[in-house]
């Protein structure tokens, strides 16, 4: 909690130095953190009650911090907004629900309402929340993030060509439609496929022109989009988050439905273990985030990625998996 409010802190003092020239709102409004920093507070030191009162500070020091910004004669603001990302990677010492409901029935109280917070962070976002406090779900709105649609493609990658046109107007560089599908199918719409399958196809290609055959190549090639977004993202879940032989047996056999829902027993079809083998690996696969559980439904799984589910398979391919 202290690192959070000095970070909080941090990152609101430079919001606000953009915009205000004047010291004086972060000064006057957040003099308690200085005492923080200059007497080098370790967190291992911190009593409950100090943490309680440092964050009787933060909450009260943000009020006041609203208010001015929001009755500044010039520059006046709507509010704030903040963002908290990767909330699902919150460590449970943060009870980052319970602070959360804490923080914002104070603001009610104080009658300052002008502040919006934005979670962002992988489904179980939620069990996070629900652990540190269960009635912390009803402060938020739950909006999912589909990957990118065709059409967001389409338009991030003519814009990446428009830019590279720009900076080498000789080069001409032209798209087919069939290559801008290509760049949807084999990416799912996940940016960060994306960007990376946009990078090998440009780093790979030496026609003005770019076709489907090109993007395809870059996917699969040697040293390739597939290759180096396996080994950024799905090597350390195949590899360093299990260590038993059984557990990658169950990710192969899920492979097989591609992304799709698949139930214990259909798993259970092909796994050539024992049943309490199945629980734990199961459990484990869960407890790590490398699968998902489909809410409201006993026993239905899936991988999180297709492009996971693909990987395995060609991963799986060249392996022997017991």
């Amino acid at each position: 909690m202290i690192d959070f409010v000095l970070k909080f802190k941090n990152a609101l003092q430079r919001e606000l130095h953009k915009v205000y020239k004047s010291q004086k709102i972060i000064d006057n409004c957040w003099e308690f953190v200085k005492k923080i920093e200059l007497s080098g507070f370790k967190i291992t030191q911190a009593s409950e009650n100090n943490i309680e009162l440092i964050i009787d500070n933060f909450v009260y020091s943000l009020v006041e911090t609203i208010k001015s910004i929001t009755s500044e004669k010039e520059n006046s603001k709507d509010g704030i907004v903040v963002t908290i990302d990767e909330a699902d990677t919150s460590s449970d010492k943060l009870n980052l629900g319970a602070f959360l409901k804490n923080l914002t029935e104070t603001l009610t109280s104080e009658n300052c309402n002008k502040i919006l917070f934005i979670l962002a962070g992988l489904p179980h976002t939620i069990d996070v929340l629900r652990k540190s406090h269960e009635s912390s779900l009803r402060l938020f709105e739950e909006s999912e993030l589909t990957p990118l649609s065709e059409e967001d493609v389409k338009y991030v990658v003519n814009n990446a060509i428009e830019d590279i046109n720009k900076k080498d107007p000789k080069l001409n560089l032209t798209i087919s439609d069939e290559a801008l599908k290509a760049f949807y199918d084999w990416s799912e719409g996940y940016p960060h496929f994306l960007q990376q399958l946009g990078f090998s196809t440009i780093s790979l290609c030496n026609e003005t022109r770019i076709e489907s055959i090109n993007v395809e190549e870059a996917m699969f090639k040697e040293g390739g989009a597939l290759e180096l977004i396996g080994k950024r993202y799905y090597m350390d879940l195949f590899y360093n988050k299990i260590n038993v032989d059984s557990y990658r047996q169950i990710l192969t056999i899920m492979a097989q439905k591609w992304n799709s829902w698949i139930s214990k027993q259909e798993i259970r079809k092909e796994f050539t273990g024992s049943g309490s083998n199945l629980d734990n690996g199961i459990k484990a696969l869960r407890d790590r985030h490398i699968i998902l559980t489909k809410r409201g439904v006993r026993g239905q799984y899936r991988l999180q990625w297709l492009s996971f589910a693909f990987w395995i398979k060609v991963h799986s391919a060249s392996i022997k998996i017991k």
